[in-house]
């Protein structure tokens, strides 16, 4: 198949991707999780349109649907599978066409572009109210579409020569529209918090809210690294996990934050495949047990007797076979040697969903931290930028933090560590137009 490159809109940026077939709205995308403002292909949507889906991928791609499905690209077709237990890192993503309109003639005009007939099929009842009831408009690639008056049906080849064209915006997304992130203090916070901000339209501010933290301790007995839960921690989640529900009810995911604690054990720790995967089944089987949306990998205050540059990309491959549709995150900070060291053929990029910089007191200067990342793989999608309330309590610099995002074209978003009752002014400088739900904060 003829290859071309497509237009990946995430958030204020465009990317190029190159795949076999051009549909700007719906792509596949380097990550285990779609970006937001986006979300995935069904199972029952590429079952129904296998060929249009099959266009998008080139030889050799699997590429995973919602629920845990899948689609193959062998040879010249696709194969589909409604459960797919192997270890798959790229996701097909859809977003509904943006500010949908007709246009006279078959052009669509600067910064437009038609509507494909796949997305005529996927938003069928949304992009049909936009037409007349007796309508008939040109798609993209000789398609058409019907008004209501005729059922709102489309075609992939017409052969009539059609008076008007189906188009959907080109423009750049704003920046708000990229994650949030919120790392909350447990210790002396209350998680529950990161439901308590609101963009100005009065959806959830935060994507994601991380716990932090549980931490990676060394048992003196079985020799070996433990999953450990400080008093806080482990009152949260076994006595107060409908906070956590709460969350996620509201669209907010919840990630367990993991840290070493000064002992003899932490993520850079692991000599061989064997620890790294009993430890990677300790945090699978805590996501499972507390119904979280992943972990998050913080490297910091261990004291091993050796480290190794392959441990992270050991146990962060051996979770995410464990954990294939979950949220795997990394704090990063001066830590490219691991980014640099393969295991199995892996990198440790490769296994990540997020990576956030924590120069927190730097500034809008990220540009050259974060191409540190770039230069060694790491997709633009997954990385973004670290602000905190407690390193750098001035709002103004996380607010230039947010525009590094935009200006270097980052998908990964904006992590504000330390989100507490009290930071509703810091957020409202980083974000214009958060607002504060009532009688939330605790």
């Amino acid at each position: 198949m003829k290859q071309q490159c497509l237009r990946v809109m995430q958030a204020a940026c465009v990317y190029l991707i190159c795949h076999a077939s051009a549909h700007a709205d719906i792509e596949v995308i380097s990550s285990n999780i779609c970006p937001s403002g986006t979300s995935e292909v069904t199972y029952t949507e590429a079952l129904n349109y296998p060929d249009e889906f099959c266009a998008l991928l080139v030889s050799g791609d699997v590429v995973g649907l919602s629920n845990g499905a899948s689609i193959e690209h062998v040879g010249s077709n696709c194969q589909l599978s409604g459960s797919d237990s192997r270890q798959i890192t790229k996701k097909l993503c859809k977003s509904q066409p943006s500010s949908p309109h007709v246009v006279s003639g078959s052009q669509c005009g600067t910064d437009a572009n038609p509507v494909t007939y796949l997305e005529a099929q996927l938003y069928k009842d949304e992009l049909c109210s936009v037409l007349g009831d007796w309508e008939i408009v040109n798609l993209a690639e000789n398609g058409s579409m019907d008004g209501s008056g005729y059922g709102c049906g489309s075609r992939k080849n017409e052969v009539r020569t059609l008076g008007s064209t189906l188009c959907k915006s080109d423009s750049i997304q704003p920046i708000e529209s990229r994650p949030k992130v919120a790392y909350v203090e447990v210790n002396s916070n209350d998680i529950g918090n990161a439901g308590c901000f609101t963009e100005s339209d009065g959806s959830q501010l935060f994507d994601i809210a991380v716990i932090f933290a549980a931490n990676i301790n060394y048992d003196d007995d079985g020799q070996k690294a433990v999953l450990h839960f400080n008093d806080q921690v482990s009152d949260l989640l076994n006595n107060n996990l409908s906070t956590i529900q709460d969350l996620q009810a509201k669209g907010t995911k919840v990630v367990l934050s993991v840290l070493g604690n000064w002992q003899n054990a932490g993520w850079s720790c692991f000599a061989d495949e064997q620890s790294a995967d009993d430890f990677a089944q300790q945090l699978k089987d805590a996501v499972d047990q507390y119904g979280l949306d992943g972990i998050d990998i913080d490297d910091e205050y261990s004291q091993c007797s050796q480290t190794y540059t392959d441990s992270l990309v050991k146990v962060t491959s051996a979770l995410r076979e464990k954990m294939p549709n979950k949220i795997i995150s990394k704090a990063l900070w001066e830590d490219s040697k691991y980014f640099q060291a393969q295991w199995n053929g892996k990198k440790l990029g490769d296994q990540l969903d997020y990576g956030w910089e924590m120069s927190y007191w730097k500034g809008a200067n990220c540009s050259s931290r974060i191409q540190e990342y770039i230069n060694l793989g790491v997709d633009k999608l997954k990385l973004g930028v670290g602000a905190s309330t407690v390193q750098n309590p001035d709002a103004s610099v996380a607010r230039d933090l947010a525009a590094c995002n935009e200006s270097n074209n980052l998908g990964g978003g904006t992590m504000i560590f330390n989100v507490t009752k009290d930071s509703y002014s810091y957020l409202s400088t980083v974000w214009p137009g958060t607002s504060q739900v009532p009688n939330c904060l605790k």
